[in-house]
């Protein structure tokens, strides 16, 4: 996907022989109408660039990057200032102005929670936005597989925020990492060994507004097509 290309294209790239290289770092990132550019630090919103301090946009990069999960208040401080010693009162207040630039709470659609007692959660702006796993018992068939996702990023890659785990792949020997963001797929990452003795695919999805059970849904008859699937887990 090329900078500033709002629609890039995708595909599920089949494992091969030999250990591939780590995904590169995105050069963007969505949330509802904004286009974050970490490189760039540039935060555009239907084509304008919206005036950001540096602090404010350190933070926004930090909290994109994380979305997902609680990013804590020590978390922020020392990924933004680093080296150098502020109080929680510097960090509040360019959260301050971070949420007005982002016109967070206006018509109820919020980009940045504080969650009592732990920190800042990037992700939560929207009600439809939900995490779910899925498992898999036997090893899967890579070509439905790809192709699943694929179509799945084509159509709805804008609701996928984040796909990503690791799977057993029938005929590979070591398991292969997956990970995708709206309508990019990484390259898959050959792993020379399992993490732990838990050897069943292991599937995580954030999305915005998809229902879990059209994705459980299309997946299982892609998946039956080529006789893989098993047992799916919910969890």
């Amino acid at each position: 996907m090329g900078l500033g290309n709002d629609t890039p294209e995708s595909g599920a790239v089949p494992p091969g022989a030999g250990q591939q290289p780590s995904p590169p770092a995105l050069p963007f990132a969505g949330f509802g109408p904004f286009r974050l550019f970490p490189a760039e630090r540039r935060l555009v919103r239907d084509g304008e660039t919206i005036p950001l301090g540096g602090r404010a946009l350190d933070i926004l990069i930090v909290l994109v990057g994380n979305a997902g999960r609680v990013v804590t208040r020590q978390e922020l401080m020392a990924q933004v200032w680093q080296e150098v010693t502020v109080d929680e009162s510097s960090l509040r207040s360019h959260i301050a102005a971070l949420r007005r630039a982002l016109g967070d709470g206006a018509d109820g659609v919020r980009y940045i929670v504080n969650v009592a007692g732990h920190g800042h959660n990037p992700s939560r702006h929207c009600d439809g936005i939900h995490a779910f796993a899925l498992v898999f018992d036997k090893p899967l068939d890579w070509t439905a597989f790809g192709i699943w996702l694929t179509m799945l990023l084509n159509r709805h890659g804008t609701a996928v925020l984040r796909v990503k785990g690791i799977l057993n792949v029938a005929g590979s020997p070591a398991p292969v990492a997956v990970h995708g963001v709206q309508h990019l797929v990484h390259p898959p990452v050959h792993m020379a060994v399992w993490p732990d003795e838990d050897r069943r695919s292991r599937l995580v999805l954030i999305v915005d507004g998809l229902d879990r059970a059209l994705i459980e849904r299309s997946l299982s008859a892609f998946l039956q097509s080529h006789g893989s699937l098993d047992v799916m887990t919910r969890a």
